[in-house]
């Protein structure tokens, strides 16, 4: 699945490539500025990026070729999908915030819940089998956090600039502690 103008160059359209035919097909006609779609095991969702610091996600129906916009609200807020969980995903939003938190997104209930939220903007995240990993900045630092996602429990600090997901899934962290100039220049 991928995103190409090849019909309207002001437009993206959502294109399912077959790769023992070598053939796309159009999914979805073209939306106004960028798209980032996302196939997880438990459903298709594409991420719209409307305006800076708005966006909004759609689950997309293949089979009937539609979106639904799972994310409608009014004004500015960000929502990005992160990684699929259960009957949902989890997802980075800022909505009635002033900062961006974690939250789950239950596909059934069409709602979210908060999972993580503080004083500080959660900047990245990633899915495992068992961990959700999230990084915060605060005051210049990136901290890593690990959450267990077979038991309810506080989440775990280590420190790291990003995370992603290895090539078998497991969520890793890149990059490295940070710390603040004046502190880093104090040795």
């Amino acid at each position: 699945m991928y995103m190409a103008n090849k019909e309207d160059k002001t437009r993206f359209g959502l294109y399912l490539r077959d790769l023992e035919r070598g053939t796309d097909e159009l999914l979805i006609e073209g939306l106004g500025g960028f798209q980032s779609p996302y196939w997880y095991e438990n459903c298709m969702l594409l991420a719209d990026f409307r305006v800076h610091e708005n966006t909004t996600i759609y689950k997309v129906d293949v089979k009937r070729r539609r979106l639904e916009e799972l994310t409608p609200h009014e004004g500015e807020s960000y929502f990005w999908p992160v990684g699929p969980w259960n009957g949902g995903f989890f997802m980075l939003t800022d909505e009635n915030s002033e900062f961006k938190f974690l939250a789950f997104y239950d596909l059934e209930k069409r709602e979210y819940k908060p999972v993580w939220k503080g004083d500080w903007d959660v900047e990245h995240a990633a899915v495992g089998k068992k961990k959700l990993l999230f990084s915060v900045n605060e005051e210049g630092f990136s901290r890593l956090y690990s959450l267990d996602l077979e038991i309810s429990q506080p989440p775990e600090e280590t420190c790291s600039s990003a995370c992603s997901r290895s090539p078998r899934g497991r969520p890793t962290s890149t990059g490295s502690t940070w710390r603040r100039a004046a502190e880093a220049s104090k040795g």
